[in-house]
């Protein structure tokens, strides 16, 4: 009887991969040095989207993969991808700007953190000039031995308003098989950037528009324009959609409001110089801003960011959070919502608030829990910044999924982590 064969699988598994390095150098690696696993994440501004994206601690925007944002005009799209920019300065990485809307604005990027001068802004709007401009900045980070573990941010705000070669050499009359042009050019160009994207760990954002789709009975009525190539692309895709404008009083208003408040405050002083409430006067009426309700201007939004696709953690996943336009993301704000709604905090009353036991959170003194009011939080008055960071570090440990199983359940609060 003929021995037989026995062929260790080690010594097929390397020879597989060295018969494709073979053909094209570098073309296989083993399963647990993938090439698409993502290296780095850039913080978006919103711990809440980051974890959500990343399904862990530390996420943010997928340094190697494509993204796209799009949503309602004036929601607080570009001043997301700000938070974004700013971001990868501070690590060290490039950010890199293209303006396709010539819209940009040099004062709300520094508010948001952005060093200008450090920034990377082109005024291209091509499809074709863009995209080989890209291809070459790619490149020459990749050959720059400083920048190999740094992380780039490219945005492109928006894919709505990028023309092709052919359309700008045409005339302003209507032609289909021009217009048609930018789907097939957009896909041609994300499948030549996205070897690059990976190998200099550069994350592209695209910004893009909505677009009303008539006729539709059912289902959503809105689509993004372009194509479908970037909706295929993207490892990420992002709608952006607001729930509530936030409003304040314009500054003039704002001004006599302030003033009212301080002769507020005088005339109390007053009244509690002559005896307060026990000559029977009356305590006067602090103002109300909304006796001001007819001069207000909207600086922000409350919004809801839906994951519609995920590559890179679960998908149909949603965050939300404040977006002020001159500041970025307002963290503390999601940070309370989330923590009522996962009931680290709890109501005391209508207006007061307390960490719950199962929070495991100590605040209190010797007559017990210490109750503070929405507002305390926010500004820091009575939670400070060590307790909140421990209310963070909780939501963040919650909104984080299992993944060993399709029937596994998100954390629990006061769950001791499993050894």
């Amino acid at each position: 009887m003929a021995k037989e064969n026995k062929v260790v699988v080690d010594d097929i598994f390397a020879k597989l991969i060295a018969e494709q390095n073979s053909i094209s150098p570098g073309a296989a690696v083993a399963g647990d040095e993938m090439f698409a696993a993502v290296k780095i994440w850039i913080p978006t501004g919103s711990t809440i989207l980051d974890t959500i994206i990343a399904n862990k601690p530390g996420g943010g925007w997928p340094a190697g993969r494509t993204v796209e944002i799009y949503g309602q005009e004036s929601i607080g799209k570009s001043t997301l991808v700000f938070s974004g920019l700013a971001n990868v300065q501070k690590m060290g990485g490039i950010a890199m700007y293209f303006d396709v809307e010539q819209a940009g604005s040099q004062e709300m990027m520094e508010n948001n953190g952005v060093d200008l001068s450090r920034l990377i802004v082109s005024k291209l709007t091509s499809i074709e000039e863009i995209f080989k401009v890209l291809e070459k900045n790619l490149q020459t980070i990749i050959n720059t031995k400083s920048y190999k573990d740094k992380p780039v941010l490219v945005c492109m705000d928006s894919l709505a308003q990028m023309t092709t070669d052919a359309e700008l050499e045409a005339d302003y009359d209507f032609n289909m098989n021009i217009n048609l042009k930018k789907a097939v050019q957009i896909g041609k160009a994300l499948r030549k950037i996205t070897p690059y994207l990976n190998e200099a760990n550069a994350c592209l954002i695209i910004i893009n528009q909505l677009r009303d789709m008539p006729g539709t009975t059912y289902g959503d009525p809105t689509t993004t324009p372009g194509g479908k190539a970037l909706k295929f692309a993207a490892s990420v895709r992002i709608k952006l959609m607001g729930k509530t404008p936030v409003r304040v009083l314009d500054p003039i208003t704002q001004e006599i409001y302030d003033n009212a408040v301080e002769e507020w405050y005088n005339e109390c002083e007053i009244w509690k110089e002559n005896g307060g409430g026990k000559t029977g006067a009356k305590k006067p009426a602090k103002p109300k801003k909304t006796d001001f309700k007819g001069s207000e201007v909207t600086v922000g939004n409350d919004v809801t960011a839906t994951l519609v696709k995920n590559k890179v953690g679960p998908p149909n996943r949603e965050a939300e959070f404040r977006i002020i336009f001159t500041e970025g993301i307002i963290e503390e704000e999601a940070w309370f919502d989330y923590a009522t709604k996962f009931k680290i905090i709890e109501n005391e009353n209508a207006f007061t608030y307390k960490f719950s036991e199962k929070s495991k959170i100590v605040f209190e003194n010797e007559l017990g829990p210490i109750l503070f009011k929405r507002d305390e939080w926010l500004e820091n008055v009575m939670v400070d910044v060590d307790i909140r960071e421990q209310v963070k570090n909780q939501i963040v440990k919650m909104l984080t999924q299992s993944t060993k199983g399709a029937k596994a359940a998100p954390a629990k609060l006061g769950e001791e982590d499993e050894e």
